[in-house]
């Protein structure tokens, strides 16, 4: 399996999660997913960051008594079940609607040109 970028990384993150937001996911269970997708964590700076957006993105089921106070807690929790937070959820929801809209929005366009194209057409084959 070839290497994946890690342009849509985090993108990547947030999906499995809103998948998973009725069982939850374990930090591991995370990892394990995105190295099968094709990501590499040999380089520790991938893995700093995976654990940073997942400690910001997701919460620790019954944890609110008990919250993390850094990322650093994460590794006493990496079997844990975590869910999706509603902010983060909402997130990736903007995201994917405002894909749809650009892809609406090209499709809009190009419709546009072909109608301007055939009035032009149209125009100069009635003289």
């Amino acid at each position: 399996m070839s290497k994946k970028t890690y342009k849509e990384l985090y993108l990547s993150m947030l999906e499995i999660g809103q998948e998973r937001v009725h069982e939850g996911v374990s930090y591991n269970q995370m990892r394990e997913t995105l190295v099968r997708k094709g990501y590499n964590f040999d380089n520790d700076c991938i893995e700093l960051a995976v654990k940073q957006w997942f400690y910001d993105s997701f919460h620790h089921t019954g944890a609110d008594d008990n919250p993390f106070l850094s990322v650093k807690d994460l590794d006493n929790h990496l079997h844990c079940s975590f869910i999706l937070k509603g902010e983060s959820c909402l997130k990736l929801l903007d995201y994917q609607t405002s894909s749809n809209g650009v892809r609406v929005g090209f499709i809009a366009l190009f419709i546009s040109v072909v109608a301007v194209a055939f009035t032009i057409y149209g125009i100069l084959n009635s003289h």
